[in-house]
C-alpha cells in the first residue's frame, strides 16, 4: 500500500481494485459455501433480480395515483401483522407482471422487513428507516448494499453505499442512544 504523501498511480489503483474484487469474491464464496451450490446461486440471482425489479417499479405508469401511493407507502414492518394492505398490491402487481414477478417482489418485501428489524435491533435506526416502506426501500436498494460488516473480518457487499450510511455502519454514529 502507498504511504501518506505518495501519489497513487493508475497501475496501483487498478491493482488495489483487482485485490478488493478478489477479496469480495472470496467473501461471497465463503458466505455461500455452507449451502448447496446450485440452489444458492439461483436464490442469489433471484434476489438480485427482485432488487432490480423493485427499483424499476417506480418507473411503471399504473394510471392510478391512489394505487401508486398505496404501493410506495406500504409499510414493511406491518406485512406480518396487517397483511390487508398487501393483498391489493399483490393483485395489481400479479395482473401487470405475473405470479413469478409478484412472488419475487413479495419475498423481497419480507427480506426488507427482516433487514429493517435487524438494523433497528442493533441500534442502526438511520439505516433501518431505509426499509420502512416499499418507497423507502426502492430508494435505498440502489446502493446495492446486501450485507454489511457483521465482524471486522466479515463483509459481503455489492457496490457502494452512500458515505453517510457507511459512516453510520462503521462507527455506530447513528445508533440509538449514542447522541
Amino acid at each position: 500500500m502507498n504511504r501518506p504523501g505518495d501519489i497513487l498511480i493508475a497501475s496501483a489503483a487498478e491493482q488495489a481494485l483487482v485485490c478488493r474484487i478478489a477479496l469480495q469474491e472470496q467473501q461471497i464464496a465463503d458466505a455461500l459455501s455452507p449451502y448447496e451450490p446450485l440452489s444458492a446461486t439461483y436464490t442469489w440471482f433471484d434476489t438480485l433480480r427482485a432488487i432490480e425489479e423493485c427499483i424499476n417499479l417506480i418507473t411503471v405508469d399504473w394510471n392510478d395515483e391512489d394505487f401508486e401511493y398505496d404501493l410506495v407507502s406500504l409499510p414493511l414492518a406491518l406485512l406480518q401483522q396487517a397483511p390487508g394492505r398487501l393483498a391489493p398490491v399483490r393483485q395489481r402487481v400479479t395482473a401487470r407482471f405475473g405470479a413469478k414477478f409478484c412472488n419475487r417482489f413479495s419475498n423481497l418485501l419480507v427480506q426488507g422487513a427482516s433487514i429493517a428489524m435487524a438494523f433497528a435491533s442493533h441500534g442502526f435506526m438511520g439505516v433501518a428507516t431505509g426499509f420502512r416502506t416499499v418507497g423507502t426501500m426502492m430508494g435505498y436498494r440502489p446502493v446495492r448494499l446486501l450485507c454489511v460488516e457483521t465482524e471486522p473480518t466479515v463483509s459481503v457487499s455489492i457496490g457502494v453505499a452512500p458515505a453517510p450510511i457507511m459512516a453510520e455502519l462503521r462507527d455506530g454514529s447513528n445508533r440509538a442512544g449514542s447522541q
